[in-house]
């Protein structure tokens, strides 16, 4: 694997994980309808 494939994939599990976080805290602070 070349270190540009690294750089993209841990690009995309980070942005993986920022969008899960976001989710919660977006379900925790809107309160469940």
């Amino acid at each position: 694997m070349s270190r540009f494939e690294v750089v993209i994939r841990a690009k995309e599990n980070f942005n993986l994980a920022g969008g899960q976080i976001g989710l919660a805290w977006v379900k925790a602070h809107a309160g469940n309808p």
